[in-house]
């Protein structure tokens, strides 16, 4: 029986064909490499899986039980500008409704004013209306005393006639004395002649009299039925008012019940807000996580990446600068504590040559999303780079993807396919 000897790494082959061959080979140096907490990413990416499936599924039940309580909260879940805006409507319903009470308290202070005119119109009329009365009393009692005066004429002119007949039957019997009694009848002839003329006047008097109580008449009748009108009217009046003021309390009720809704609704969005607020920055934090962990995964297979990006640049032989130069570079410059541990984590670094086979530094920084600072970082590690060896230097970001409105100024971008 042989004893197996010495295995032998003579390039990253052998080493793959090795970790095939002995998987526990395998897991104990990824173990080394990636350390205990990266050796948790698997775990962690699935904790916080299910902490996005929870947060999805409270947010969803919050919109639902929202969108119950509240029928204008239900798009609260997409925007907070749609809640704004919603509950600015809200506001402007509320202003509106104020507005149109202010202006049926405004209708029905007119509607008071105008009753108060009408009750002084009334009392007016009243007033008028008794002096018509005694003016037709007054009437009646001339009217009275006019047909008294007519009954005495009229028992004149009987007496007159009773006069004149025997006159003339003593004109019959005494013939002898006509020339004496003619004087006496052209006497009474004119005094009947008077007494006529008189009661012809007294006839149209009393016509007058009587066109004039029935015009009177008239009169009190249409007064009586405006009086009647304007009853009516007062009475519909009322009858409105008391109807605008059971309208004015229902609005009132109705605004201090909208009053109530736009506050709680208020409540509701603070505390939804605070929500979206915490999970925006829950799902910032993961979002940044998940961008680590992925951007790893370039990191691990450097050396492929290290080509790979060196052919974008346009830079070959490529040979990848150890943390221990970067650490003499920074010594050399004498960088501060912070600045130092940030370069010498620099996550590539490499040499290589142009197309005039000049040498050329790199400093590339790799993420899955490359954001601004990742560019900063790289522009600032190529300065540091170029002023400690004298050698130009290029600044890159590498990933699959890129944020909007970035600064590329001196920063080549090399997109990895993931």
């Amino acid at each position: 029986m042989t004893t197996p000897g010495p295995t032998v790494v003579n390039d990253i082959a052998d080493l793959y064909r090795i970790l095939d061959e002995q998987p526990q080979w395998k897991e104990a140096l990824r173990y080394q490499l990636l350390g205990p907490e990266l050796m948790a990413g698997p775990e962690r990416l699935d904790e916080l899986t299910a902490g996005i499936r929870e947060l999805r599924q409270t947010v969803s039940q919050l919109a639902e039980t929202a969108a119950a309580n509240t029928r204008q909260c239900v798009e609260l879940r997409e925007t907070t500008t749609a809640q704004t805006r919603q509950f600015v409507e809200l506001r402007q319903t509320v202003s509106q409704l104020a507005e149109t009470a202010a202006e049926n308290t405004r209708q029905i202070a007119e509607l008071r004013e105008t009753a108060a005119d009408h009750t002084r119109q009334l009392a007016e009329q009243t007033r008028q209306f008794v002096e018509l009365r005694e003016t037709v009393t007054q009437l009646r009692e001339t009217a009275a005393d006019h047909t008294r005066q007519i009954v005495e004429l009229r028992e004149t002119a009987a007496d007159h006639t009773r006069q004149l007949a025997e006159q003339t039957h003593q004109f019959v019997e005494l013939r002898e004395t006509v020339s004496q009694l003619r004087e006496t009848a052209a006497d009474h002839t004119r005094q009947l002649a008077e007494q006529t003329r008189q009661f012809v006047e007294l006839r149209e008097t009393v016509s007058k009299l009587r066109e004039t109580a029935a015009d009177h008449t008239r009169q009190l009748a249409e007064q009586t039925r405006q009086f009647v009108e304007l009853r009516e009217t007062v009475s519909q009046l009322r009858e409105t008012a008391a109807d605008h003021t059971r309208q004015f309390v229902e609005l009132r009720q109705t605004v201090s019940q909208l009053a109530e809704t736009a506050a709680d609704n208020t409540r509701q969005i603070v505390e939804l807000r605070r929500i979206t607020t915490n999970q925006t920055t829950r799902m910032n934090r993961m979002e940044n996580d998940m961008s680590g962990v992925k951007g790893m995964k370039f990191e691990y297979r450097i050396e492929r990446t290290c080509v790979i990006v060196a052919n974008a640049l346009n830079l070959a032989n490529p040979e990848m600068i150890p943390t221990a130069e970067l650490l003499r570079f920074a010594n050399q410059l004498g960088l501060e504590a912070s600045t130092k541990d940030s370069f010498i984590q620099a996550d590539l670094v490499f040499l290589g040559q142009d197309q005039e086979e000049a040498q050329r530094y790199a400093a590339v920084e790799i993420s899955w999303t490359v954001g601004q600072w990742d560019i900063d970082r790289a522009r600032r590690n190529a300065a540091l780079i170029e002023q400690a060896t004298g050698i130009p230097a290029l600044a890159g970001a590498a990933g699959t993807r890129c944020e909007e409105q970035l600064d590329w100024s001196e920063v080549a971008w090399v997109r990895l396919i993931a």
